[in-house]
């Protein structure tokens, strides 16, 4: 019986290595990906898959269009839920903030929902019931699944939990409305610097770290990209931000990099921010010294109808 007990579970540790392995970055690799196509159309259709396998579709924050994913919907108390088993870095989870929430589920039909992120406190018995019904994450989260909630609750802040809400009647659309969901909404700003003569090669070093800190530690940061004149002389750098909020951890997160890129290898920074300045947004700008600095642009028209008062 032990033996039998102990190769059932060297097979089980094998298969989680295999799944581990298949997100090895923190991401799909070609693998996962082509694996997640066709659990996407089989879990749409409704056919060989429990009930609770569904396909999620958001649009892509950068692009506008619909991205399908594969998801387990987790129910606890009478709530449904979605649990993202690969943190708060996964793709998905970041459209969905950009997106406001506003995503379809599929399985034999559509359902237009809004998705509502769960506080990390509120996480614990939620991703505990998640890992109940969901094997494939199991390898995914550093807690058994028999574990005590404490162990939950450790956890909790780095997986990110968001509670499935029907959508209003006022919210149904067409998916071109869908798909335009998170364009507007997001906190959205570029900044503006140039490179000191001869810092080039120190720039780009100092540029990277700033990268390699909002992935490793932002948890609202929808994008940070940089870009350098072909005479490598100025920087651009896009940003956008779930909100407010987003934007105030992101400067926290930088701040040593930032602080070394402008004392060494950046001069003449300003900023260009796309949103009416709000009193928490003055407030930072007047901590960073930068009150003089930001040009303010207030949303007038887009593809989005936006009710007029």
């Amino acid at each position: 019986m032990n033996a039998a007990t102990d190769q059932g579970r060297g097979i089980v540790q094998r298969l989680y290595w295999v799944k581990r392995w298949m997100y090895r970055t923190g991401r799909p690799g070609a693998v996962a990906r082509a694996a997640n196509r066709i659990s996407a159309v089989q879990f749409s259709a409704g056919i060989l898959s429990p009930a609770r396998a569904m396909t999620l579709e958001v649009p892509g924050r950068r692009t506008g269009r619909l991205v399908s994913f594969p998801v387990v919907v987790a129910e606890y108390q009478g709530g449904r839920y979605l649990v993202s088993m690969l943190g708060k870095d996964a793709n998905w989870v970041r459209n969905v903030r950009a997106a406001g929430g506003r995503a379809v589920l599929r399985r034999g039909g559509r359902e237009r929902v809004r998705l509502e992120e769960v506080e990390p406190g509120d996480r614990a018995p939620i991703l505990r019931r998640y890992l109940a019904v969901a094997p494939g994450a199991r390898p995914h989260l550093p807690v058994d699944r028999h574990a005590p909630l404490a162990e939950f609750e450790r956890i909790a802040g780095q997986y990110p939990v968001f509670r499935i809400i029907p959508a209003a009647p006022g919210a149904e659309g067409g998916d071109d409305q869908i798909a335009r969901a998170g364009v507007r909404g997001a906190l959205e700003l570029s900044a503006h610097m140039t490179v000191r003569p001869g810092q080039l090669e120190g720039f780009k070093r100092q540029a990277a770290e700033c990268i390699r800190l909002t992935r490793a530690k932002d948890t609202a940061t929808l994008r940070y990209d940089w870009f350098l004149s072909s005479d490598g002389t100025q920087c651009e750098v896009r940003e956008a931000y779930t909100g407010a909020q987003g934007l105030i951890e992101h400067r926290a997160n930088v701040a040593p990099a930032l602080q070394t890129l402008f004392g060494q290898y950046a001069g003449n920074h300003a900023m260009t921010v796309y949103q009416q300045p709000s009193r928490q947004l003055l407030d930072l700008a007047e901590a960073h010294h930068m009150t003089g600095h930001i040009t303010w642009f207030c949303f007038l028209e887009g593809l989005e109808e936006v009710p007029r008062p």
